[in-house]
């Protein structure tokens, strides 16, 4: 029997490998997530909400679908 307290959520890192998925277990803060994925120092956008870094600890996966980690890119 499956399991369903995991779900898939997709992960598009710019700059970075783009568009990935992983299977998140429920209860996941955006800061496990994080701490996981070597996030840290990026903003996190949950589906389309960017989150405070001192927020992601009391923000679950639970009903996520995408999370964006984006960060700035100099300019020449």
């Amino acid at each position: 029997m499956p399991n369903t307290n995991n779900r898939t959520v997709s992960l598009v890192t710019v700059p970075g490998p783009g568009l990935r998925t992983h299977t998140v277990n429920s209860g996941t803060t955006l800061a496990q997530f994080a701490a996981d994925h070597s996030l840290n120092g990026r903003q996190l956008i949950v589906d389309g909400e960017a989150v405070a870094a001192d927020q992601w600890g009391s923000v679950t996966l639970d009903e996520a679908t995408e999370v964006f980690a984006v960060t700035s890119v100099k300019g020449n």
